[in-house]
């Protein structure tokens, strides 16, 4: 419900996030209507007065109840998106059905009560107005028709008494709304903006510009997540890999030729990974795969297989058949030793020694380094 337009869940759920601060706000307007609804129903004795300010007590106490409870709770937990759109729409529902109560009661005290009480309902409603423009501005669509639902039956209700100085005043509350209205897109679309272009710098921190695959600063940052996952009693696998012939393609072609191939390798490379793998490149066409939740070296050895069936593939760029080769060193990290103390950098020159070795030996082929998890190197060629 909070869509003014499409958005990403990304943005869907940091928009929600925003939302689930508003406890006080939330607390506050509850407090202060509770207060006028018991003054109200004291001073008028009126039927639909005593009815709606029950109800909107009531509902005043459960939505303080949802946002100091469950919304805190969920702060916690705002990955699992169908627990966020539950919990959006329950809040959407309640904040909807709370502004009607609003704008009824402000309606009826115009009809029934004193100016005095129509004054409380005044400064009620421009409170309320006030805290839905500045902090629930993040559900535009709720905030939107809360705001409106609160405030044009009040507008209706004075509009109604048929004189000059009530005819004025109804002419400023519809002028504060609109302008209100206006605020929240203004607000809301800022706010937007602002999430997408901190998405787009956070991305471009941790991934490599040319290639979108990892850079270094997300390679480390992902094989700490690994680390801290992994099921017990699988390995690690670190394939450190570079491109055979790159070189003779960039003295041949061109750099910008170069630079398309790369491309066209890091999308071949994520295409052979499964989801909880990924990729890094580190510069120039040097790689590194991060490998999770294995059992055996031989899946290990297959991941392998696979990236270099799928390098050496031809490549039709800029009207150029391209073919190249990769070359694969494996690093492995047991289950049986301590993951505390693993360290990438010591897994990457394990892996790179291999690769090394590899491309000494035979290039095409991997080799998997036999530090941790098996002692005898063991390689084989394609």
């Amino acid at each position: 419900m909070t869509k003014r337009k499409s958005l990403p869940d990304s943005i869907y759920v940091e928009l929600f996030r925003v939302t689930c601060t508003g406890q006080f706000p939330t607390v506050i307007i509850g407090s202060l209507f509770s207060m006028v609804a018991i003054i109200l129903t004291a001073e008028t004795r009126d039927f639909w007065i005593q009815l709606l300010a029950i109800t909107g007590i009531f509902t005043c106490f459960v939505r303080a109840i949802y946002m100091l409870f469950y919304l805190r709770r969920l702060r916690v937990d705002l990955g699992n998106l169908p627990a966020v759109k539950r919990a959006d729409r329950l809040y959407s529902a309640g904040s909807l059905f709370f502004a009607l109560l609003l704008g009824l009661m402000g309606a009826r005290t115009f009809v029934v009560a004193s100016q005095s009480m129509q004054l409380l309902i005044i400064a009620l409603l421009l409170g309320y107005a006030a805290g839905v423009v500045t902090r629930g501005f993040a559900l535009y669509w709720v905030c939107t028709v809360s705001l409106c639902l609160a405030s044009i039956p009040i507008i209706l209700a004075i509009a109604w008494q048929g004189n000059a100085v009530y005819a004025s005043l109804a002419v400023l509350l519809t002028v504060f709304l609109t302008g209100g209205l206006e605020s929240i897109a203004y607000i809301y679309d800022n706010y937007v903006e602002r999430i997408a272009l901190q998405e787009k710098f956070t991305l471009l921190a941790r991934n490599d510009e040319l290639t979108g695959l990892f850079n270094r600063l997300a390679l480390r940052e992902g094989f700490e997540l690994v680390v801290r996952d992994r099921s017990p009693g699988t390995l690690i696998g670190v394939h450190c890999l570079d491109l055979d012939r790159f070189k003779l393609v960039n003295d041949r072609f061109g750099h910008p030729v170069g630079d398309l191939l790369l491309k066209a390798v890091s999308q071949r490379l994520a295409h052979v990974l499964r989801t909880d793998d990924f990729a890094a490149r580190l510069g120039g066409d040097e790689f590194i795969v991060i490998q999770s939740g294995i059992e055996r070296a031989w899946q290990a050895e297959r991941l392998a297989q696979r990236i270099i069936d799928a390098i050496v593939a031809p490549y039709s760029i800029e009207g150029h058949d391209i073919e190249i080769g990769t070359s694969i060193g494996i690093a492995l990290a047991c289950s049986h030793k301590d993951f505390a103390d693993l360290d990438l950098d010591e897994l990457i020159a394990r892996a790179d020694a291999a690769l090394y070795e590899v491309k000494r030996s035979r290039k095409g082929t991997f080799m998997i380094g036999g530090d941790r998890c098996d002692p005898t190197p063991h390689q084989l060629r394609i």
